[in-house]
């Protein structure tokens, strides 16, 4: 007999089964509901293990569920009745809804139970599924970044020359007690520019020198000319001048009368130093007979020609 006619003889047993079965009153009494409870999936999964035993070899087994004996009693008629039925309902499902990013797990468990005509034994797998759904939810973070520094312009050697990202690299000194420095704004073209403020008469100048802001050493081709522009602003004509040197030599001084008050003025000059390395330094010199005032640099630049 091929393997196709005996799955189909099973099957047709099976319906017969079911059809003397449908004859029989099964009833949901006590005793059902307490071998078969509904709220617990470990309940009907040992209950339906049970079941696929009671008459294993031809013996009733008498190890009742402990549950299910003081319902049912020690007659094993009324376990083969409520076996015969078998559980009507399902393990429960637990589902939650989420936000996003959701994925499910399905897991199958199979249970057993036993149906007994004369001396014939057919055992029909009941499958149940539990679906579980695993949520993740994704939040928003806001991150804040300080912006970089602004790029220098082509050809420009010297980094934040123009005080955007603050002082660093260069070094202030202040030698003279009724000054202070500080980055200020608006700049000549951004926002920031370095400034500094005389709050009384120059009392503790070094050589008439109130402050002074240097640059970290610089590399340069020591056999090539560069040009160094800048601009200054005074807020008076009477404010005294800006002092530039390099490698601690004077090159170039800036006076207020000759450039005007109340505005950025650009000033430039061409040098040609015999070093490879350069160190840039300005200093603010404050005529000794004023009691206050500001002045400021910014838009530094310094190229090879």
């Amino acid at each position: 007999m091929t393997l196709f006619a005996l799955l189909k003889q099973g099957f047709l047993i099976h319906v017969g089964l079911l059809a003397v079965n449908a004859g029989a009153t099964i009833h949901a009494d006590n005793c059902y509901r307490a071998l078969f409870p509904c709220s617990s999936s470990a309940a009907l999964a040992t209950a339906s293990a049970f079941c696929a035993t009671i008459t294993a070899g031809g013996v009733t087994a008498t190890n009742y569920p402990t549950r299910a004996t003081a319902a049912c009693g020690t007659t094993a008629a009324r376990y083969l009745s409520a076996c015969s039925a078998g559980p009507t309902c399902g393990l429960s499902t637990s589902t939650t809804t989420g936000l996003t990013n959701s994925t499910t797990t399905t897991s199958t468990t199979s249970d057993t139970t036993t149906s007994t005509t004369s001396d014939t034994t057919i055992s029909t797998a009941i499958s149940t599924t539990s679906t579980i759904s695993t949520v993740s939810t994704t939040v928003a973070s806001t991150t804040s970044t300080t912006p970089a520094c602004p790029t220098a312009a082509p050809g420009n050697i010297i980094p934040n020359s123009d005080f955007e990202c603050g002082l660093s690299p260069w070094t202030v000194e202040i030698p003279d007690s009724s000054a202070s420095a500080n980055i200020t704004a608006p700049g000549n073209t951004g926002a920031s520019a370095f400034e500094v403020s005389l709050h009384a008469r120059p009392s503790t100048p070094v050589r008439g020198v109130s402050a002074r802001i240097f640059s970290q050493p610089i590399a340069i081709s020591p056999v090539a000319g560069y040009t160094l522009t800048f601009s200054t602003f005074f807020d008076k004509l009477d404010n005294g001048f800006i002092g530039v040197m390099v490698n601690n030599n004077p090159i170039y001084t800036v006076d207020a009368t000759d450039k005007g008050a109340g505005a950025f003025k650009q000033n430039s000059i061409t040098f040609f130093p015999s070093s490879v390395n350069i160190v840039l330094k300005f200093e603010f010199l404050f005529v000794s007979t004023i009691a206050s005032g500001v002045d400021r640099i910014d838009s530094i630049s310094l190229v090879q020609i």
